[in-house]
């Protein structure tokens, strides 16, 4: 039953959005009522979390390699690009705010006064 509330809600949540789903709106997918939906998860997060969960981690994988390998920055932003452009149908994992943190490839912007 897990997999089936995680499948209802990957679909729901790509089609409306995270904010916009309710758990009612998960359960009346299944066709189980919201209570029964508790059984499973805590609340929306700990789905959330399911559905999401692994994915993340799993997506995110060969961009951690690449941000680890020793390659100029350059170079890292190369394949970085050139890994995101192969995976255009997964959610994305990397973003230019991620570039742009303190182990990221980027340097922050220069503010304008």
């Amino acid at each position: 039953m897990r997999r089936e509330i995680r499948d209802a809600a990957d679909r729901l949540f790509m089609q409306r959005g995270i904010s916009a789903v309710a758990l009612k709106d998960v359960a009346a997918e299944v066709g189980i009522s919201k209570a029964a939906i508790y059984h499973y998860f805590d609340a929306k997060d700990d789905l959330v979390r399911f559905v999401f969960g692994d994915r993340a981690e799993q997506s995110a994988v060969p961009f951690q390699e690449i941000a680890d390998s020793g390659d100029d920055p350059e170079t890292k932003l190369r394949r970085f690009t050139a890994l995101r452009i192969s995976q255009p149908n997964n959610p994305p994992t990397l973003s230019v705010s991620d570039l742009r943190s303190p182990r990221g490839l980027l340097p922050r912007p220069a503010t304008l006064a």
